[in-house]
């Protein structure tokens, strides 16, 4: 029984007629709870859509504190407090960097109790293993910011998934997500509009090869890659299987 993934935003901030910003459900097996990873503005939105409930959203990690990662963290804790939410809402476990907790005070700061979730447990990790019900996380740094991580997940029965957030070409990177069955990595330019902080498909393809990585999928598309051959350049370097992301997307892990 596999775990499955599915593309809530695969865009930036930038408004695009077809990509919001990030967003994503990984959930662990068929009818089971879902984590959220990185729930951008937009993301609450997508979940009835891609047809997942509030209640079935257990965990959320957040890979660093930029917006477009993270704004919908408070539209999700305030949304569990509504009370036509007739059977309630299970506990809610908030993973991310250290930061994380004031992060969740200034936004109480700002929006009151109303994001405030008593239920809510929240759990900063630093690089390293760090062991769930269910699977094991890995984190490494990414050197976007000072704090963001990039996560892997080994599951039961032998499967893996690893999400790079945001993340410029580092050999951090490259050892977290080494052999893993599915890698889920921002491309968010094109070769030849290079930013720093971020990567483009041939910088993406070059670190999954370098990785071992089984299968890749690209996300975090802003709009000057549109009309570019992107699965092209990542071919070039990368012999396994590789995706372009699309909302709504699901893929099996």
């Amino acid at each position: 029984m596999s775990a499955e993934l599915v593309i809530l935003g695969c865009g930036s901030i930038v408004p695009h007629p077809g990509r919001g910003p990030a967003g994503y459900a990984l959930r662990l097996r068929p009818g089971g709870e879902v984590c959220l990873l990185d729930p951008g503005p937009g993301t609450i939105r997508r979940l009835a859509p891609c047809g997942i409930s509030l209640e079935e959203v257990r965990r959320v990690f957040v890979t660093h504190f930029h917006p477009d990662h993270c704004l919908d963290l408070f539209a999700i804790l305030f949304a569990r407090r509504n009370p036509r939410l007739e059977r309630g809402v299970p506990p809610l476990e908030i993973v991310g960097p250290p930061g994380l907790s004031r992060l969740l005070r200034a936004g109480e700061g700002m929006f009151g109790g109303w994001v405030r979730d008593p239920k809510a447990q929240v759990r900063e990790v630093e690089p390293g293993e760090h062991p769930f019900e269910g699977f094991r996380l890995s984190a490494a740094k990414t050197h976007h910011t000072d704090h963001a991580l990039a996560f892997r997940f080994d599951l039961a029965g032998g499967r893996s998934f690893a999400y790079s957030g945001d993340s410029p070409e580092h050999p951090d990177l490259s050892r977290l997500v080494a052999g893993v069955d599915l890698f889920l990595c921002e491309c968010s330019f094109p070769d030849d509009l290079p930013c720093e902080g971020h990567l483009t498909p041939a910088q993406a393809g070059r670190l999954a090869a370098a990785a071992g990585v089984r299968r890749l999928l690209l996300t975090h598309f802003y709009p000057e890659c549109d009309g570019r051959d992107l699965l092209g350049a990542v071919r070039a370097v990368f012999g396994g299987t590789a995706w372009l992301a699309g909302e709504g997307d699901r893929f099996a892990i």
